[in-house]
């Protein structure tokens, strides 16, 4: 990375920062770093999305509470919609009990966004290796029944 062409890109996701040392990059301004922070919807982006979502249109002070409750998770706000929309729950009940929202609005998110998107096999390696806290070669082939773990 202290050695890329000029005309080579790198992007990393991460849920952490990696040790990548990366600090020289930053001080160069070199280094585009965006934060879950900058990618939550702030409460006037939540103000609208709910406006346009709901009947009734939620107070300034609502759509704040509502965007601190679950900290601006643009993937919440459309869960905090349906429900209201599906049990006529208030939203801010919605969002503080998001956790406990119907387990099937939940398990359809990553069902539509990924085991919908990949082939038969790769679908199954992924349901069988679900439920591991953490993986190696060895535990995923004693798992799936499959050589090929790594």
């Amino acid at each position: 990375m202290r050695h890329q062409p000029d005309n080579l890109t790198l992007v990393i996701l991460s849920r952490n920062l990696p040790s990548l040392g990366i600090a020289n990059l930053r001080i160069r301004e070199q280094l585009l770093e965006i934060s879950s922070q900058r990618l939550a919807f702030t409460a006037g982006e939540a103000k609208t999305f709910f406006d346009h979502r709901l009947q009734h249109p939620v107070a300034e002070s609502e759509s704040q509470r509502l965007c601190d409750d679950v900290a601006g998770w643009a993937t919440a706000l459309p869960l905090i919609a349906l429900s209201e929309r599906q049990s006529n729950t208030p939203t801010h009940q919605s969002a503080r009990r998001l956790a406990g929202i119907n387990a099937s609005h939940l398990s359809d998110y990553p069902v539509d966004q990924v085991l919908n998107c990949v082939d038969g096999a790769t679908r199954q390696f992924l349901l069988r290796s679900a439920v591991l806290r953490s993986m190696n070669d060895r535990l995923i082939a004693a798992v799936t029944g499959e050589e090929n773990g790594q």
